[in-house]
């Protein structure tokens, strides 16, 4: 009774134990390994220590970049993490990337990567500069033998759930500088992208193949797309965003591979649209495979001095790829425009250039005013343009529309 008795109280007390280790909060700075912040020294091996143990630790982990800068090769904080829950990331210095692609191998698609992760959050108010000044003046052309011929991105998030991105700023990155793919539940709030308008390929914010996503209280100004939403995207939420310089929203490209998976139920709402060429734009490539984009709302955007101010492009292509005079076999399905308004620096201010195979059906545009602001004189009036559009139109409409019943 006594042995019993005595097993029983060495049992709860290491239960007491182990509940007092796993509720221990550890922090964990990247200058206790050896990161040195003077913005020369190579720090990617004690960042990569420190991400070992604080991934491993038993009990609530911070890795933490404390104010300064540190320069860094790229890295990969990878998962799984201690119990299914990753560390929470405070990056309150900057960091910069090497401005030589020699440093980035040719399959690295990132430059700093989360993979594998759950109950991700990242904040700190710190910079992610990735020095893009030097490659971007050979893009396309330095692009060839690397991954996709694509630029390196800032920041890659892959493969995570239940993740939150906010109070950071990504800084002239290579090419995209926040990609999110194969993840779920995904929120980025609250963060600041920037690179000069003429840099090339550098999306603000690109994702594929992610479901319920939420992109709420983001300053973009870059040389490409502010936001573009790729295939097998669904459930996504976009609201109080403020673009420009850049190329806009954009849903797509799509089409551009085969087996792309469909988007469906996107909102975009309550954002600014200023001084781009495009406002709120859907593309995908000519001859492309079937697939759909369907249930999308554009809803309450101002457009300030935009060109193409809402437009649907399916015969997109890139100028410097050879591309197909096939018709894009991508259904367009259920897109609706519900108070656009402001100014168009271009004649055209509504275009749907849709599929002669598969057209748009289910477009509806709602409350529309544009108004031309453009240096053509001649010009007395803002139009559209359609081709095989097929839908309805309500309220206010500046221009006037030309949607087929």
């Amino acid at each position: 009774m006594k042995i019993d008795m005595a097993i029983k109280m060495v049992f709860m007390a290491f239960l007491a134990m182990n509940m007092v280790r796993t509720s221990l909060c550890k922090d964990f700075y990247v200058t206790d390994y050896g990161a040195i912040p003077d913005g020369k020294t190579e720090n990617s091996e004690a960042f990569l220590k420190a991400w070992e143990e604080s991934c491993a630790y038993n009990g609530s982990a911070k890795f933490i970049v404390p104010k300064g800068t540190f320069f860094l090769y790229p890295v990969t904080f990878a998962g799984p993490c201690y119990n299914h829950s990753s560390p929470k990331v405070v990056i309150q210095g900057t960091l910069n990337a090497p401005s030589d692609l020699k440093q980035f191998p040719a399959t690295r698609m990132a430059w700093i990567e989360f993979r594998v992760l759950s109950k991700l959050v990242v904040n700190g108010g710190g910079i992610i500069n990735g020095q893009g000044h030097q490659v971007w003046p050979c893009v396309p052309r330095c692009g060839a033998g690397r991954k996709s011929n694509k630029m390196p991105i800032n920041i890659l998030f892959s493969q995570v759930h239940d993740t939150i991105i906010t109070d950071i700023h990504s800084v002239d990155s290579k090419g995209v500088h926040l990609k999110i793919q194969r993840s779920l539940n995904v929120t980025v709030h609250n963060i600041d992208i920037t690179a000069p308008g003429n840099s090339p390929n550098t999306d603000g914010i690109y994702s594929s193949l992610t479901n319920f996503l939420t992109l709420t209280n983001i300053n973009i100004k870059t040389g490409d797309d502010c936001i573009a939403i790729g295939q097998g995207c669904t459930n996504v939420f976009i609201a109080n965003i403020h673009c420009g310089p850049g190329h806009g929203i954009s849903v797509g490209s799509l089409g551009a591979h085969e087996n792309e998976s469909n988007v469906a139920g996107l909102v975009v709402k309550n954002c600014t649209v200023s001084n781009t060429t495009n406002g709120v734009r859907i593309k995908t490539w000519g001859g492309s495979k079937p697939g759909k984009a369907s249930n999308i709302t554009f809803e309450n955007i101002l457009m300030k001095n935009v060109s193409n101010p809402i437009i649907i492009d399916q015969g997109y292509c890139q100028k410097y790829k050879r591309c197909s005079n096939a018709p894009s076999l991508i259904q367009l399905e259920n897109i609706k425009y519900k108070n656009i308004r402001g100014t168009s620096f271009d004649e055209v201010g509504v275009s749907f250039e849709c599929s002669k195979v598969v057209p748009c059906k289910g477009v509806s545009l709602e409350d529309i005013d544009l108004k031309y602001v453009g240096d053509d004189e001649a010009v007395t009036s803002i139009t559209s343009s359609c081709t095989f559009a097929l839908g309805k139109t309500m309220g206010f409409q500046n221009p006037n529309p030309c949607l087929s019943s």
